[in-house]
């Protein structure tokens, strides 16, 4: 191996992965195979959002000849309490299926179910951040499955496959909550007459045309959810990280806002025929499949009950953009509730400024707020 790679370009790469990945927490598992004289070692270990399978290629002789590498989605395990219990599902509307978890309250005939969408990047069905490793999907499902209410979640399509570019919203998010909606009015187990949709920051941006697109859905709740264009929270969560930043210079600082400036005037004014290029880290395709969905409009067209809520410290949307949009949306409409969650983050959890672009508050290990859990609880059984 060394005749193709020096010991440093090794140790800066591995080190990069790793700094990348955080420390191995575990074992997943670990194989080797012996084929044609040549053995290969397969370990999969456990890190704070994915996998790693680490491959070692052995020479007749033993020696190292390659060593592969490869993320892998997290094997998030069914888990199960005194008053609920998880199985495993696949969702998905392509052969390439996504990593999925039903939770069921015990005891309870024909519940209702309650689809979670989560928000951007590459998100596993727990949408695990931090080194704190909070895992806000997680604490819904089993919150709500607390208080009487089944969930649905699952992978994101981004997280499940690396390695692949996702074109545009219908693959991101579209088809596979529509995947996950048919499952839920084919299991006999929950009652198909209630199915509710809960879509978290940009899960919560696009609930609105997902419950469109899906008439079986009786009713939709935003957390931290936004109408605001992408492009636009993009920017103006920029200008806050930038503003803060006390590592770049002015030029610097400058330079990078002007680029991003740019790139969302050209988002805004992308030619139909325009199919190549990279915009804000995504294809043009993603922002050409964006620019079609006019979120306030679909929203101010739904007819079903919302429940919008946020919280006061959250920095990546605001009170008064945000918050805002939605009560301009919803205006007149008498079966929509919303609420503001005083000190709670993006992760309806305490901790941060609304006024300070900070992540690594999400570093410190915290759950979803009892009280913002009780009351979608509480406003989905009060729905019937």
């Amino acid at each position: 191996m060394a005749s193709k790679l020096s010991k440093e370009e090794f140790a800066k790469k591995w080190n990069n992965l790793f700094a990348q990945l955080g420390s191995a927490l575990d074992v997943e598992s670990e194989a080797f195979n012996l084929d044609d004289k040549t053995g290969r070692l397969s370990i999969t270990t456990v890190h704070r959002k994915f996998n790693l399978q680490s491959t070692f290629v052995y020479t007749e002789n033993g020696k190292v000849s390659d060593i592969q590498s490869q993320l892998q989605p997290l094997i998030v395990k069914p888990q199960q309490s005194d008053k609920w219990a998880e199985s495993s599902i696949k969702v998905g509307n392509s052969e390439k299926k996504l990593n999925g978890l039903l939770t069921l309250p015990k005891g309870i005939e024909k519940p209702p179910v309650a689809i979670l969408l989560s928000g951007s990047g590459p998100n596993n069905m727990d949408s695990i951040i931090g080194t704190g490793l909070n895992r806000p999907l997680a604490d819904i499902a089993h919150g709500l499955a607390d208080r009487g209410i089944a969930s649905i979640r699952f992978d994101k399509r981004s997280y499940a496959y690396p390695n692949e570019i996702v074109p545009d919203i219908e693959t991101e998010y579209l088809f596979d909550a529509k995947d996950a909606v048919r499952l839920a009015k084919e299991d006999t187990r929950i009652d198909n007459n209630r199915i509710y949709l809960i879509g978290h920051s940009q899960g919560g941006l696009m609930g609105p045309k997902v419950a469109q697109d899906n008439p079986e859905i009786k009713a939709f709740v935003s957390m931290a959810g936004t109408l605001s264009r992408l492009e636009d929270a993009v920017l103006s969560q920029t200008k806050m990280r930038l503003a803060q930043d006390t590592t770049l210079t002015e030029e610097q600082k400058k330079a990078e806002l002007d680029k991003i400036k740019s790139e969302v005037q050209k988002v805004k004014k992308l030619d139909p025929s325009e199919n190549s290029g990279v915009l804000l880290g995504y294809p043009t395709s993603y922002w050409k499949s964006l620019n079609a969905i006019d979120g306030v409009s679909i929203t101010h067209n739904l007819t079903i009950p919302m429940f919008i809520i946020q919280g006061t410290s959250d920095f990546h949307v605001s009170t008064q953009v945000d918050f805002k949009l939605w009560q301009e949306a919803v205006a007149g409409k008498n079966n929509v509730s919303m609420k503001l969650y005083p000190g709670l983050n993006h992760l309806f959890m305490p901790g941060g400024s609304a006024d300070k672009f900070d992540g690594s508050i999400y570093n410190i290990p915290a759950h979803v707020d009892s009280q913002v859990i009780a009351d979608v609880s509480d406003w989905i059984n009060n729905l019937h």
